[in-house]
């Protein structure tokens, strides 16, 4: 029995074994299998939990990237959006600064509250129907801001359909282009008034070409000229207006390149009108270059000068004439020069010697028999010396006066005072027994003959000294003046638009104004010969010297009061100032 009981015992331990192991071994399975499935589930939730990341990493990155662009949109645009019947819902901060209304102002209000009244019904109409049909629309729009003040905006308007696929709202992108529109306002504005002025220039053809030489604008003036009208004309080369030989010769297209190669090209040449007419035209052709230095186009200026080389011609001819006539007149000159140099050694020969006859045997006469010849003889004998002595200083004066005219002049540096001195001293002969005051100003030093300036100022000094002979002097001839004062001769000068004026005057008898065309006449005198001595001619001699000269010469006088004598030298320079100018002479 205990061999039986051992031996079932060991049986049953045996199975008792063999179950836990099945167990253990269905319970190590099912725990694998449990743990395959947990690691499955957490290598799962692991994946989940990484795309969940990235997906919110994805998102904060598109949020962000969203916020971004909204910010980058609101800093440039205006931007709104409406219900489909134009009431605001939503506005960003730009659209408030532009507008100059709140956000409390703008929500709620249609949009019309920044309509300007600019634009036509029928433009918001257009805008309407194409964005109730679900179309984005683009325009610009001229809008009125709170203050009353207009901007302009750059607008596009996309429509947000529903469910049912028509629009529930619009959202609109506006960009302020006021100052664009300024811009482009202040450019017509320019344009307009450079076609004005361009249209205003009547006399000259102003027009423009493209790079190839094709008209592209067109003035009232090169309509005028040249006979096309605009609408003729735009588009067609500039080639049209030569004549043929120069078109066929290439001639259009080297003008262009000349004008590009230095500048500007200009040239007076024959064109031809609409008509088949040709004119004589001054052309000007300029390129124009853009900022970046390319080629524009050109522009061309012509002016119609067919009169003008019609009168070239008509000058040339009568210069010809003239130049023809001038030849004539100088031979004709030359052979009175001649005659009048024959007239003079005439003169100066064949008249003297009967003068010298006259005079010679009167004096004989008065020598021989002047005692026994009876006071009425001998009278008729002084007559005569006297008439011949008359008649020879009358041809000395004549001659004198055609040397002037003969005489070259020849100009350069003089110091009158040194001058005047020279001539106070040859006349101090007629001073003898008299006082007179000689009052010498510091003339300048110009350019002038000094030989017949010289004669000028002695003509005159000498007339003075004449003319004042009534004062402080005792002797004075019978019907003068009485004696007053001393003689005052006085010798100045003055600036006249910067020209020297030279001046004699006396505190002489003087003459009448009415009288004054006389004075520069020959043989004209406005004293007896009983009063004062004088050919007449030393005027006359002045005159001509101060014209040779280029000047002129002019008197003032009073009667009783004194005279006095103005010239200029013309273009003879004055070579030193008055300061620095000769100081001979001066007051003695």
């Amino acid at each position: 029995i205990a061999g039986f009981s051992v031996s079932r015992q060991t049986s049953i331990s045996a199975r008792a074994r063999a179950q836990v192991n099945a167990l253990n071994a269905d319970l190590e399975l099912r725990v694998a299998q449990r743990t395959a499935a947990l690691q499955s589930e957490i290598a799962e939730r692991t994946r989940a939990e990484e795309s969940l990341k990235e997906s919110l990493a994805t998102s904060e990155t598109a949020l962000k990237e969203l916020a971004d662009q909204k910010f980058a949109l609101d800093q440039h645009a205006l931007v709104a959006v409406t219900d489909v019947q134009g009431t605001i819902t939503y506005v960003n901060d730009k659209f408030c600064a532009v507008s100059q209304y709140s956000e409390d102002e703008l929500l709620g209000q249609n949009h019309r509250i920044v309509n300007s009244g600019h634009h036509p019904r029928e433009f918001f109409q257009q805008m309407y129907h194409a964005i109730a049909n679900g179309k984005v629309w683009h325009g610009e729009i001229k809008n009125r801001a709170k203050d009353g003040s207009i901007y302009w905006v750059d607008t596009t308007i996309v429509p947000f359909a529903g469910a049912d696929g028509r629009p529930r709202q619009y959202l609109a992108i506006r960009a302020d282009i006021t100052e664009r529109k300024r811009a482009d306002e202040a450019l017509h504005e320019s344009q307009e008034r450079f076609r004005l002025l361009l249209d205003g220039v009547k006399d000259y053809a102003i027009y423009m070409l493209d790079p190839e030489g094709h008209v592209v604008s067109w003035n009232t003036g090169a309509e005028r000229i040249k006979g096309y009208r605009s609408e003729e004309i735009l588009g067609k080369h500039f080639s049209c207006f030569y004549v043929a030989e120069e078109r066929e010769a290439g001639r259009p297209a080297r003008e262009l390149q000349q004008s590009l190669a230095k500048g500007r090209f200009e040239a007076q040449a024959q064109r031809v009108r609409k008509d088949g007419s040709a004119f004589w035209a001054n052309v000007v052709i300029t390129p124009m270059y853009d900022d970046s230095g390319a080629l524009r186009g050109f522009s061309k200026v012509a002016r119609d000068i067919t009169q003008q080389k019609a009168d070239e011609r008509e000058i040339r001819k009568l210069n010809d004439e003239l130049e023809h006539r001038v030849v004539e007149r100088t031979a004709q000159l030359e052979v009175a020069n001649k005659e009048l140099e024959a007239f003079s050694y005439s003169v100066s020969h064949d008249l003297r010697a009967p003068l010298r006859h006259i005079s010679g045997f009167s004096q004989m006469l008065t020598e021989e028999f002047g005692s026994t010849l009876d006071p009425g003889a001998q009278h008729y004998l002084d007559r005569i010396q006297a008439g011949t002595q008359k008649m020879g200083l009358l041809v000395d004066e004549l001659l004198n006066l055609a040397r002037v005219g003969r005489h070259a002049l020849n100009r350069q540096a003089t110091k009158l005072n040194a001058m005047v001195a020279e001539v106070v001293a040859i006349l101090q002969p007629d001073t003898a027994g008299r006082q007179v005051e000689w009052v010498i100003a510091d003339l300048p030093a110009v350019e002038c003959d000094p030989v017949l300036v010289k004669q000028v100022f002695q003509n005159l000094l000498a007339n003075a000294l004449k003319f004042t002979r009534p004062r402080g002097n005792g002797n004075a001839q019978a019907g003068a003046s009485a004696p007053r004062s001393h003689a005052i001769i006085e010798i100045s000068h003055k600036e006249e638009d910067g020209q020297p004026v030279f001046m004699v005057r006396d505190n002489g008898v003087g003459f009448s104004m009415k009288y004054v065309d006389k004075l520069f006449g020959v043989f004209q005198r406005l004293h007896s010969a009983e009063e004062f001595e004088g050919t007449g001619i030393g005027l006359v001699t002045v005159q001509r010297i101060v014209h040779k000269h280029g000047g002129r010469v002019w008197a003032e006088g009073e009667l009783d009061k004194g005279a006095a004598f103005y010239f200029t030298l013309g273009v003879g320079k004055q070579v030193e100032s008055k300061n620095n100018a000769a100081t001979a002479g001066g007051q003695s």
